[in-house]
């Protein structure tokens, strides 16, 4: 997929370790889209993405705990920390998608950029092991701009 990067093994385990962590002691919000509870729960900095209303308002700033992994991160970014997990990618029209699939494995960061972006749809389903991504996103200043 043109526009997805993987990189393994970006943090050590001792980092990691100290993320988790400090992630343990953050409180965590449900998720509604389109009237629907997600299967996740988050914690947002910086900018506050209401996901029911698509609104953008200033959050809390980013904790100084995630600086290092931010400084790794791209355009859109996650670096997962616990268990290993898949994200899955679609995109076209239903009962015709067009599907992908990565293995994002623990201590890795992944970047969507270009193409992936702007055109595909992603999601992780339910793991049974705890899991935590911590994602940082880029505003674009118009719709498709990267």
């Amino acid at each position: 997929m043109d526009g997805l990067v993987l990189e393994r093994d970006v943090l050590s385990a001792v980092t990691e370790a100290a993320l988790i962590d400090f992630v343990r002691g953050i409180s965590f919000g449900e998720v509604r889209m389109h009237g629907v509870t997600a299967k996740r729960r988050v914690a947002q900095f910086g900018w506050r993405y209401a996901f029911e209303s698509f609104r953008l308002t200033p959050g809390p700033p980013i904790p100084e705990e995630f600086h290092d992994a931010r400084s790794r991160a791209g355009i859109v970014a996650g670096v997962s920390l616990g268990a290993a997990c898949r994200m899955r990618f679609r995109r076209g029209q239903a009962r015709n998608w067009e599907t992908a699939a990565v293995e994002l494995p623990p201590r890795s960061i992944y970047l969507l950029t270009g193409s992936t972006r702007r055109e595909w749809q992603h999601m992780i389903p339910p793991v049974a092991a705890l899991r935590w991504s911590i994602t940082f996103r880029t505003l674009c200043a118009a719709r498709g701009a990267g």
